[in-house]
């Protein structure tokens, strides 16, 4: 597979020569990326082109070095690095949100319990506002583009150890980052007998949860079904690997014998000698 750009494009070009083109795009302005978030039903490509836009942003920041490229491709996101981009992302979009309401208050971003009773009075608009603001946040997070493209941009970032921006400082849209994330994974992807048979769907099941936003119960299923599986597996694997810890040990015990027999064998044959 190699890739290649233009001036709009990423370009994938399989071995029979077969070309598949993505968009990349200008990041946009942190206020012109919050407003797309938030017309998401309305737009969708362009909420998506936002959610990218805010999270390239957000991650350009030192906190997020130490994540970089640390986690391996058939590993799931840490959540300690998913907790500090949401951290991230509060501190971001918050003064980015008061400013596209007039700034309502002097003392926008302090709570309203930290508010003398002055200040609250001068903050009636504020703590609506606030209001607002964190019901957008929490239907940001909630699904749609904003968490499509927050799992592959970080996915991104933690395993591949970049930001989604193009060499010519356009940025990957979520088709684009999808698609790249798959030939990652395809080359990291390891071949021996650990991620083969049922075992092996069972590691990538796990990695497919631990990357999964917020619960889910369609993705999910039904708790008690699925506690009654992984009993049964947990007690069928654990039989498996005792039996596979007495074979060892039998072989060892044979391939004991059977060296102590040939060099009782040679100590007779030099007596002879």
């Amino acid at each position: 597979m190699q890739v290649s750009f233009n001036q709009s494009s990423v370009i994938f070009t399989d071995d029979k020569n077969k070309a598949t083109s993505f968009e990349i795009f200008d990041a946009m302005q942190p206020l012109e990326a919050v407003r797309a978030v938030s017309k998401e039903l309305h737009v969708q490509g362009s909420a998506s082109r936002g959610a990218v836009s805010l999270l390239t942003a957000i991650l350009d920041n030192p906190r997020f070095d130490g994540y970089k490229g640390a986690t391996p491709w058939n590993e799931g996101i840490p959540a300690e690095f998913k907790g500090a981009v949401r951290q991230a992302e509060d501190e971001y979009i918050k003064p980015i949100f008061f400013e596209a309401h007039g700034n309502p208050n002097p003392h926008a971003g302090v709570h309203e319990k930290d508010l003398t009773p002055e200040q609250k009075a001068e903050g009636k608009k504020f703590s609506h506002v606030s209001g607002l603001l964190d019901s957008y946040l929490k239907n940001m997070r909630a699904g749609g583009s904003y968490a499509v493209a927050r799992g592959f941009v970080l996915e991104w970032f933690a395993k591949g150890g970049q930001r989604p921006i193009t060499d010519n400082g356009k940025l990957y849209s979520v088709a684009a980052l999808k698609k790249l994330i798959a030939i990652e994974k395809k080359a990291a992807a390891p071949t021996d007998e650990a991620d083969t048979g049922l075992a092996g769907k069972l590691r990538a099941m796990c990695q497919k949860i631990e990357t999964h936003e917020g619960t889910d119960w369609a993705f999910m299923g039904e708790p008690n079904t699925a506690i009654a599986s992984l009993h049964y597996l947990l007690a069928k694997y654990e039989a498996l690997r005792e039996e596979q810890a007495e074979q060892a040990t039998e072989v060892a015990s044979i391939t004991g014998l059977t060296q102590s027999t040939i060099a009782a064998a040679r100590e007779g044959e030099a007596a002879l000698i």
